[in-house]
């Protein structure tokens, strides 16, 4: 957030409702004071300690996992530098763990790796990537040094060749120095770990976190897939025995229904570190209005720490939640508060008073719906 006066009439330099992007870090963190300290606790985990570790996160929907997932890669990028995060996703429609790796590949910025591969050929050498780091595989090591040292022309096809693309040409292989394109789990698997290592081996004490979000999705696939996409994440977890983590996002209310869907290898796996973003309290949304207020406000005091809502608004937001037969989380609270912002800034415009009374929220909940 830079230091411009956006609204400066709400006492806000920027608007404080935004929505989690999977592209860009999320800054600000409001109140959930017990999965704050979850998040900080796996984080000075995997600062202490050397090996590769899975992890899980669990929250009904709305709750907030694509944010804490964003909040988390803020983290990594400003205060645990030594954590590279990756952010993906379980597709919709998902055959294989091929389908899975491809979600995964396009999560890593192929510019990156390029920079790290430079770096470690000039202090190591070439005979040090391939036979230390990528376990003399030669051919994926030309992939890579397409990657690194190649035209515009070469990268593009060594990019698509990495994603998983098909249809590349004989002559399009031989300018990049493969045979064959990426066909099955287990050639995406041994990409999968040579480009982990490339990450994990750049830097000292460089760790890789990949972030897979919606992991429920593999509840609606068939047994087959899901174990074989199961299999497939236990054997990459195997491959790359340190500097690894994966966390693993489920929307599932408690931890019974993601047991039901992780394989037995995985759930062998699982460390005791978790994240859980539980239903809110009235509490707990106070607490989570005014932090976030005071992320987004300008250095002048406003008149109240809610300001420009009456504190009733609050009570009138959850009542609206419960009998839209809503949990109480942050998407249905900040989805409702950024209507009542919307409103006292229409009011600015019109020259009115900023101020939104209890009733007034009320109103405007009850004439619309919030999630248009």
């Amino acid at each position: 957030m830079n230091g411009e006066e956006k609204f400066p009439e709400l006492y806000f330099r920027e608007w404080p409702i935004e929505t989690a992007s999977i592209e860009e870090p999320v800054e600000v963190w409001a109140d959930r004071v017990t999965a704050h300290q979850q998040i900080t606790n796996i984080l000075e985990y995997l600062n202490s300690v050397d090996r590769t570790t899975l992890h899980l996160m669990w929250a009904d929907l709305g709750c907030g996992k694509t944010h804490t997932m964003g909040y988390i890669k803020y983290l990594c990028m400003t205060k645990y530098k030594n954590i590279y995060p990756l952010y993906t996703l379980v597709p919709n429609r998902v055959a294989s763990f091929l389908d899975q790796y491809k979600h995964i590949i396009s999560a890593f910025n192929f510019d990156h790796i390029a920079e790290m591969v430079r770096a470690i050929i000039a202090e190591h050498g070439e005979n040090y990537l391939v036979s230390r780091i990528l376990g003399g595989r030669d051919e994926f090591y030309q992939i890579i040094r397409s990657i690194s040292f190649g035209s515009t022309d070469i990268k593009s096809i060594a990019k698509r060749w990495l994603n998983g693309t098909t249809n590349i040409s004989r002559q399009e292989l031989r300018l990049i120095g493969a045979t064959r394109t990426i066909k099955n789990s287990d050639d995406a698997l041994a990409v999968l770990q040579g480009l982990s290592r490339i990450v994990i081996d750049s830097f000292p004490g460089r760790r890789l976190l990949i972030m897979i979000d919606e992991f429920q999705r593999l509840h609606e696939s068939s047994d087959r897939i899901s174990r074989n996409i199961g299999i497939g994440l236990h054997t990459f977890y195997n491959a790359v025995p340190r500097r690894l983590s994966i966390l693993l996002s489920f929307a599932f209310r408690t931890k019974a229904n993601v047991d039901v869907i992780l394989s037995p290898e995985l759930r062998s796996r699982v460390d005791t570190r978790s994240v859980q973003l539980p239903e809110m309290s009235a509490e707990d949304v106070a607490l989570f209005v005014k932090e976030l207020f005071n992320a987004y406000r300008t250095n002048k005091k406003p008149p109240s720490v809610l300001f420009p809502l009456h504190p009733d608004c609050l009570t009138v937001v959850i009542n609206d939640i419960l009998t839209q037969e809503e949990l109480v989380c942050p998407r249905g609270i900040t989805n409702r508060i950024d209507r009542l912002l919307a409103l006292s800034l229409s009011k600015i415009r019109n020259g009115d008073d900023p101020f939104i009374s209890a009733n007034e929220a009320k109103e405007i909940l009850a004439s619309v719906n919030i999630y248009t």
